[in-house]
């Protein structure tokens, strides 16, 4: 529906999220394990899509995504499992992302609160890892016909970078145009918002 009302026509077969690309990784590594989620819808259609059995008790993989309904009982349950043994999966690596009253927490804080309690290192599948831009690559797309779009320098940008494609940095988002001239590696384009984008390439 967003994509709609950004004028954007396309199958949901062509979108990627950070939750798919999880689902993704763990039915690459981790076939047939018992899942153990914090996450929310998305994650949880992503994860049966690819057979998993959903688990709250003893699980051999621990997948934390976004979740607005999040509790200290569900991060409490995740802790003990990872301490347990289970593997350690995060969908993504924001910390924060925005919204109409301003930047709240994202699924990155969640993750580095369970690292703390657990001391286990999760396996970042999302951005700033290129595992996402891989799962898009394998349908059939070469890396020059793919560009990430976003306003998070340290996850989107970083993202394109280490996956080898130009990059194209929005403001108005997480991290400020001053903070991103300032980086070592800079983005293909910095735009104020796609409108520039359009007016100045036609693309």
């Amino acid at each position: 529906m967003k994509l709609l009302q950004l004028g954007i026509e396309t199958g949901t077969d062509s979108i990627m999220t950070s939750a798919i690309a999880a689902a993704k990784y763990c039915k690459v590594h981790f076939d047939g394990a018992s899942v153990m989620m914090i996450g929310e819808e998305g994650l949880q259609a992503a994860l049966m899509a690819e057979g998993f059995k959903l688990t709250t008790e003893s699980p051999d993989v621990v997948v934390v995504g976004i979740d607005r309904g999040i509790t200290y009982e569900k991060l409490a349950e995740a802790s003990l499992a990872l301490r347990a043994g289970a593997e350690f999966i995060a969908t993504n690596g924001d910390k924060a992302f925005p919204t109409e009253k301003g930047l709240v927490p994202g699924n990155g804080s969640f993750v580095k609160l369970l690292e703390t309690t657990t001391d286990k290192v999760a396996t970042y599948v999302g951005k700033p890892e290129p595992h996402l831009l891989h799962f898009i690559q394998q349908k059939g797309f070469r890396k020059e016909e793919i560009i990430m779009i976003g306003d998070n320098y340290g996850t989107d940008i970083q993202a394109g970078i280490r996956f080898g494609i130009d990059t194209a940095h929005v403001e108005g988002g997480v991290t400020s145009a001053d903070v991103v001239k300032e980086q070592a590696q800079q983005p293909t384009y910095l735009f104020k918002n796609l409108s520039d984008w359009n007016r100045r390439y036609s693309l």
